[in-house]
């Protein structure tokens, strides 16, 4: 799932990779994106998390991109994950949409939930993208991105495990677990993630 996709590139090197084969959820699809093991630094400041980073395993493909792609059409988001303890599981919106950077990319709409992950998203809505050198998350006492070591559309709870919520962007379960997906109280830390999304048609 390696090919060039929506003209976007990752790094200096590599084109932002596409799912052309056999996918469960078909082809087309702009990882935007991954996680798959510790080597990859998401403690990454605003103009990171802006442009793209990483490698061909763990990556992020950009703010830019992202809001490029979504507001020129209706775009699915669908996140694939694997807790710590081995269980795949998957969410997916039906229209995924993020502003642009005045709006400081702001997560405005998710659409129809559907899998079998729980809606760890939904809480989020509404919520700007916030890093560790531009706070922009609704928690007064503290900057949810320096907790939690990565950027992400962070709520006035930043960790609350008591709510559905999310942070896909932290350390995986074997760095110390701020990568999750919760939609019940006590559920596992996620040590595989990604995200990608596709014109709906």
């Amino acid at each position: 799932y390696d090919s060039p996709c929506l003209g976007y590139s990752v790094g200096n090197n590599w084109p932002a990779p596409c799912i052309d084969g056999n996918h469960p959820f078909g082809d087309g699809w702009l990882l935007v994106q991954q996680r798959v093991d510790e080597t990859g630094n998401f403690y990454r400041s605003w103009a990171d998390y802006k442009s793209t980073f990483g490698q061909e395993d763990n990556f992020w493909v950009g703010l830019d991109a992202i809001h490029r792609a979504v507001s020129s059409g209706t775009y699915e988001l669908i996140v694939e994950m694997v807790g710590e303890y081995g269980e795949y599981r998957f969410a997916r919106y039906s229209n995924f949409l993020i502003g642009n950077e005045t709006e400081s990319y702001a997560l405005k709409e998710l659409g129809q939930y559907s899998g079998t992950a729980g809606d760890g998203l939904v809480t989020h809505k509404g919520a700007v993208f916030s890093t560790f050198d531009r706070d922009r998350d609704q928690n007064a006492n503290q900057n949810c991105a320096v907790g939690l070591k990565g950027g992400w559309w962070f709520t006035r709870s930043c960790m609350d495990r008591s709510v559905q919520s999310c942070n896909l962007n932290g350390k995986l379960a074997e760095q110390g677990g701020t990568l999750y997906w919760r939609v019940r109280r006590g559920s596992e830390s996620l040590k595989y993630v990604r995200m990608m999304i596709r014109e709906a048609e």
